[in-house]
């Protein structure tokens, strides 16, 4: 038997301490919250319309294409 498989030195992986900064934000003005809103309702819509693309895309690859 080798001596390296019963070694008592750790193989496993280390972890590293990361230090995260948190800053305190101020509320929104209204202004703010209002373009966040417009947005996050853009961001919606392009999701719905992402998945009706990719809706549509799946229902033509199964319809079978017949040869005349």
């Amino acid at each position: 038997m080798h001596s390296e498989e019963f070694s008592t030195e750790s193989k496993l992986p280390t972890a590293d301490t990361v230090v995260v900064a948190v800053e305190i934000l101020e509320e929104l003005t209204p202004d703010e919250a209002d373009d966040r809103h417009r947005l996050e309702l853009k961001i919606e819509r392009a999701f719905y319309e992402a998945g009706c693309a990719l809706r549509e895309l799946r229902e033509r690859a199964a319809i079978p294409k017949y040869s005349q």
